[in-house]
């Protein structure tokens, strides 16, 4: 075992998951817990790269609402009513 932690009962090791996997992919009796990790293990780059993307986004959000006092409560969007101002042609002077 190469990792610290101690193995129990509950909480299998990651090398116990792996070799799990591994037979079950030898034997050709492949579950849907099988096809998870492996479907998790294949978008696992894009998914950190959207997680890190969302986190720089909030935390972003965060800074502008901290130096603005605007919460996201507050910046509701109201419909703009058009026109903002009483038109007038030149001719009307």
């Amino acid at each position: 075992m190469d990792n610290n932690t101690p193995a129990t009962a509950e909480s299998p090791t990651t090398q116990e998951r792996v070799d799990a996997l591994i037979s079950q992919i030898r034997t050709g009796e492949v579950g849907t817990d099988a096809i998870q990790i492996l479907s998790n293990g294949i978008n696992h780059d894009e998914d950190v790269k959207n997680a890190e993307t969302e986190g720089y986004l909030r935390g972003r959000n965060e800074k502008i609402a901290a130096t603005t006092g605007v919460t996201e409560e507050d910046a509701e969007v109201k419909p703009a009513t058009f026109p903002r101002y009483h038109r007038r042609s030149v001719w009307d002077r």
